[in-house]
């Protein structure tokens, strides 16, 4: 699955069109600005959408799945630099699970944990 996100304003519709959930999305119909920015102003409207988001756990998933470099804004409720947490605690978890000889949770048990 590749998504390019453009400088161009997109609806949101047009970058979702092929990922399986993007029907539920409640940011489906909304300006993809206001999830691209960095701006304070646009990263709490964005988060406020996410929020009340039946598929949030399916979109970060899909934004975990590309690097970091892939896209900054909010995704799946959390800011880039939220992300960058999260996937470190991911990988400390699954580092202390593997030291322990013990199977790590899975990914949506890990996701599940923070949200």
């Amino acid at each position: 699955m590749n998504i390019i996100v453009q400088s161009e304003s997109l609806p949101l519709s047009a970058m979702l069109d092929r990922i399986e959930w993007h029907e539920k999305a409640a940011c489906r119909n909304e300006d993809s600005d206001i999830f691209i920015s960095n701006a304070q102003k646009n990263i709490k409207v964005a988060k406020s959408i996410c929020k009340k988001c039946d598929v949030k756990l399916e979109c970060l998933k899909t934004e975990l799945s590309f690097p970091d470099e892939h896209s900054s804004g909010t995704f799946g409720g959390l800011t880039l630099d939220e992300r960058k947490k999260l996937r470190i605690k991911i990988q400390k978890t699954k580092k202390q699970h593997e030291l322990a000889g013990i199977a790590p949770p899975s990914l949506n048990k890990l996701l599940e944990s923070h949200m």
